[in-house]
């Protein structure tokens, strides 16, 4: 994995090109603010996941798991993960259809720590952009922190399964494990895997993936990032966050490639192209 400084970015256009193109992910250093961004994420994500389950079950919303908390109730290609939790906001807030829901009561500062580091990856986010050709206004984001439970049956499904994310971007934390309640380092053969070979990044350096629109809206020049999440066994928990960049929903995609014509078509709203993914990996 090519890992860039920051400070460095704007002059780095054809290794991040290449790295996108080649490898499918870039790692920067040296973000302002994001090391200790990131601790209090943490420790914040961790207070929530020590609450009660019924406590933590206040913040489910009844009519869907794509804000707020859930645990146990995903499913990917029909295949339901009982063993991870998601907790979902829309950033910047005001581009959220439904208001984001916090855990003001339980855990006072979730919301604060949790926004302060979505933002700060989303705003590097806008700047890598430009950097592969990608110009569009008005850009916002599905922030998920993923919480992964112990599991102890190696014949459990993996965390997550290979796919692509279809949106622009996305901004992802190095993956933080714990195991009887202290820090430790990543389990040789877990966390995230990239076409086929293990990622293992330092904890001050975040990570960016490729989504399935900039390969169309880039008619290829970079490439989706195939990954997954490959379980740990014995009592680990994982945590970290993601940051999905995505276009307006009413903005056009246009491309050249034919590689996603299952659910691709000439000047198709991201909207429509958001729920047609959607619908891909939950086929019934």
């Amino acid at each position: 994995m090519k890992i860039l400084d920051y400070t460095s970015l704007s002059s780095q256009k054809s290794p991040i090109n290449q790295a996108f193109h080649d490898q499918g992910i870039i790692g920067v250093r040296g973000v302002p603010g994001f090391e200790d961004a990131h601790k209090a994420f943490l420790q914040s994500s961790r207070d929530f996941i020590g609450l009660s389950n019924e406590k933590r079950s206040q913040y489910t919303p009844p009519d869907s798991y794509g804000r707020g908390w859930s645990y146990g109730i995903e499913s990917f290609n029909n295949i339901t993960d009982t063993f991870k939790g998601s907790y979902y906001a829309t950033y910047p807030e005001e581009d959220a259809k439904t208001p984001n829901i916090w855990p003001d009561k339980d855990v006072p500062d979730f919301k604060k720590n949790y926004l302060n580091l979505v933002k700060i990856i989303f705003e590097t986010g806008k700047e890598i952009l430009p950097l592969i050709n990608v110009s569009i206004e008005n850009l916002s984001s599905t922030a998920r922190m993923l919480y992964y439970g112990p599991i102890h049956n190696p014949k459990a499904v993996e965390w997550c399964g290979e796919h692509r994310d279809h949106g622009l971007l996305t901004g992802l934390c190095p993956g933080t494990y714990y195991l009887d309640g202290k820090k430790v380092p990543q389990p040789s053969g877990t966390g995230l895997f990239i076409r086929g070979e293990e990622i293992v990044a330092p904890d001050d350096v975040l990570l960016f993936q490729i989504g399935e629109v900039a390969e169309l809206v880039t008619n290829g020049a970079v490439t989706a990032t195939d990954h997954q999440v490959r379980k740990a066994i014995g009592g680990y928990e994982r945590y970290n966050l993601a940051v999905f960049i995505m276009p307006p929903f009413t903005y056009a995609i246009e491309s050249t490639l034919t590689k996603y014509n299952d659910r691709f078509s000439p000047g198709v709203s991201y909207g429509d192209w958001h729920q047609r993914s959607y619908d891909k990996y939950n086929q019934t």
